[in-house]
C-alpha cells in the first residue's frame, strides 16, 4: 500500500496521473491513520521535503510493518538526508528537477515486485514458516494473520498435533563434519520433509529446529486417518529418498489449535523414549511411560551387580552378558531416563575396571582405563539401549580375553577370592559361597586358600570386617549398631567382642581415642 505523508496535492495529482499508477494509496491523516496503523500490508511511504514533519514517519516506523521510505527532494539538503538516513527514514531520494514521474512510478513498481518476490523465495519463506510455527507453539497470535497470508495456512487449517522428526545418529555421523556440511545434511532432510507434505497434501508445516537433529512438523490431523498415518508416510519417503533413517515422536491431536504448545512438549516426549524403542521408529505420546532420573536405586541393582562380579572371572561369555543384559533390562523396567542409565553404565565400567586392574594380569593398567574411556565417551554419545549393549558386549568380549588365559592358574583364581572378598565383605559371605566364585569345592579351597594366604577364610574375612569398621568408626554421625551392620555382622555385640579381641579395647573407647 502507498502512503503519503507530508505531500503537496499538487504533486500527489502527478503521480497519480501517470497511467502506470494503479496501486492502493492513503493519505497519512487523522481520518486514515488508524487503517494504516491496523492493516496487515507492508507500506511503501512517500513524502516531500518541503512539507515533512519527521514525527509522522517516526509514528509510521513505530508500527513495526516492513516500510519502505521514498523522499521527494526539490534541493539538495546534506544534513536533513542524513538525518533521515541515521533515523532509517530514507530508502531512496526522488529528485524532481533531475528524474522523470514515471521513474518514481516504476522505483514503487520495483519495491511491490520485490514484496512479491520475497514472499515466493524459498529461503524467505522458510524464515516466515519459522516465525509462525514458533508464534503458534508460544501463544503469540499478533502476527498471525499476516503469516498465514504469507505461508498459505487458513484460519480453518490451523495445526491441532506435533510431529517432531529426529535424524538418527545425526551428530555421530556429523562427526567429522564441517558447519557448512552439517547443515547441507540438515537442510537435506528439511528439504524431504516439505517434499512428503506435498507429495501426499498433507496439511501441514515444518521448519529445522537450529542447532539440533530435529525438525518440527506441526499438522491438522484429518478425522479419517490418524496422526500415525501420516508420520508413517513421511518416515517411508525420506526412507526411500535419503541414506539415514529418521525417528519420529508424536503428540496427542487437540481440537484447538491453542494447545499446540502441549502438543509441542509431548512430541519431545515421546521422542526421548526413542533410547528405549531403537532407531527408525514412530513413537506416540499416549504410549510413553514417565521416566525417573533416580540413582538411590534397591536391592535388586546391588544383587544384580553381585552376580555380575561372582561370575566375572569364572563364568562362561554367555553367563556375563546375560548378568549384564538383567542390569540394563533393570534399568528399563524402573523407567530410569537415559541419562540415568548412561550415569549408572559408565560407573559401572569403571567399577569393572577398578575390579579387574586388582588381579595379577599381564596388562597395563593404563590401558585398561584408556579402553574404558573410550568406551563410556561411545556410551553418553548413545542414543539408545540397543547401542550401549553392543558398545558394552564389545568391552566385555574384550576384557574376558585378556583373563581366559588365567583361569587355570590357582593363584589368580585364589586372588580373585580375594578382590571378591574386599568388595563384598559386608555381605552375609559363607565359605560355600566364595569356592564356588573359584569354582573350587569348599575342602579345597579352604586348604589351598590358607596355604596361600597363611590365615584361613574365615579370619581373614573377619580381618577385612574389622578393618573397614575403624574407618567408619571416624564417622561420627553412625552408631555402634550401623556400623556392625555396614560392614557384616548380625549380632552387634558379637561386633563389639571381636573388635576388642583385636585392638584391645572396645568400639566406642576407639572411637572416643581417635578424636
Amino acid at each position: 500500500m502507498i502512503v503519503f505523508v507530508n505531500t503537496s496535492i499538487t504533486t500527489i495529482n502527478l503521480i497519480k496521473k501517470n497511467p502506470h499508477f494503479d496501486f492502493e494509496y492513503l493519505f497519512f491523516n487523522k481520518k486514515n491513520r488508524n487503517i494504516i496503523f491496523e492493516t496487515n500490508q507492508n507500506l511503501v511511504v512517500i513524502f516531500e521535503e518541503k512539507y515533512l514533519k519527521i514525527n509522522n514517519l517516526l509514528n509510521l516506523k513505530k508500527s513495526k510493518k516492513q516500510i519502505y521510505f521514498i523522499g521527494i527532494f526539490e534541493k539538495e539538503n546534506a544534513d536533513l538526508i542524513k538525518k533521515l538516513v541515521n533515523l532509517e527514514l530514507l530508502n531512496y531520494i526522488f529528485n524532481f528537477s533531475k528524474n522523470s514521474l514515471s521513474s518514481l512510478i516504476n522505483k514503487i513498481k520495483f519495491k511491490n515486485n520485490n514484496r512479491n518476490n520475497l514472499f515466493n523465495n524459498p529461503i524467505y519463506k522458510s524464515m516466515f514458516t519459522s516465525f509462525y510455527i514458533f508464534d503458534l507453539i508460544y501463544g503469540d497470535l499478533t502476527k498471525l494473520n499476516a503469516l498465514n497470508e504469507i505461508t498459505g495456512f487458513k484460519m480453518d487449517d490451523l495445526p491441532n498435533s506435533v510431529i517432531t522428526l529426529m535424524i538418527d545418529d545425526f551428530w555421530e555421523i556429523c562427526r567429522t563434519m564441517d558447519n557448512r556440511d552439517r547443515y547441507s545434511l540438515k537442510m537435506e532432510y528439511s528439504n524431504l520433509v516439505k517434499n512428503a507434505i506435498n507429495c501426499y497434501q498433507i496439511k501441514a508445516l515444518s521448519c529445522s529446529l537450529v542447532g539440533t537433529d530435529k525438525i518440527i512438523i506441526l499438522v491438522k490431523s484429518p478425522y479419517n486417518f490418524s496422526l500415525n498415518d501420516i508420520a508413517l508416510k513421511i518416515k517411508n519417503y525420506i526412507n526411500k529418498n535419503s541414506k539415514y533413517t529418521v525417528t519420529l515422536g508424536l503428540s496427542n491431536s487437540y481440537d484447538d489449535f491453542k494447545n499446540i504448545w502441549k502438543a509441542y512438549e509431548e512430541s519431545f516426549q515421546a521422542l526421548n523414549y526413542s533410547f528405549f524403542v531403537g532407531k527408525n521408529e514412530i513413537i506416540e505420546y499416549k504410549n510413553i511411560k514417565n521416566l525417573s532420573s533416580k540413582t538411590n536405586l534397591n536391592h535388586d541393582y546391588v544383587q544384580l551387580k553381585y552376580y555380575f562380579f561372582k561370575n566375572l572371572i569364572l563364568g562362561n561369555k554367555i553367563e556375563i552378558q546375560e548378568c549384564f543384559m538383567s542390569i540394563l533390562n533393570f534399568c528399563i523396567n524402573e523407567f530410569l531416563d537415559k541419562e540415568t542409565i548412561k550415569f549408572l553404565i559408565t560407573n559401572f565400567i569403571f567399577e569393572i575396571v577398578d575390579y579387574t586392574n586388582k588381579l595379577k594380569l599381564k596388562i597395563k593398567k593404563e590401558d585398561v582405563y584408556t579402553k574404558a574411556i573410550n568406551v563410556n565417551s561411545k556410551i553418553l554419545r548413545a542414543y539408545s539401549i540397543a547401542s550401549i549393549k553392543d558398545i558394552s558386549y564389545e568391552f566385555l568380549i574384550n576384557l574376558l580375553k585378556d583373563i581366559e588365559k588365567y583361569k587355570k592358574d590357582n593363584d589368580f583364581i585364589l586372588d580373585n577370592s580375594i578382590n571378591f572378598l574386599e568388595k563384598y565383605y559386608y555381605k552375609d559371605l559363607s565359605l560355600t559361597e566364595v569356592a564356588n566364585v573359584c569354582n573350587m569345592s569348599d575342602s579345597y579351597f579352604s586348604r589351598k586358600f590358607k596355604e596361600k594366604f597363611n590365615i584361613n577364610f574365615s579370619t581373614y574375612l573377619l580381618n577385612i570386617r574389622l578393618e573397614k569398621a575403624k574407618e567408619l568408626l571416624k564417622e561420627k554421625n553412625l552408631n555402634i549398631e550401623n556400623i556392625s551392620e555396614m560392614v557384616g555382622f548380625k549380632d552387634s555385640s558379637y561386633f563389639s567382642k571381636s573388635f576388642k579381641q583385636k585392638y584391645g579395647m572396645a568400639p566406642h573407647y576407639y572411637r572416643d581415642n581417635f578424636k
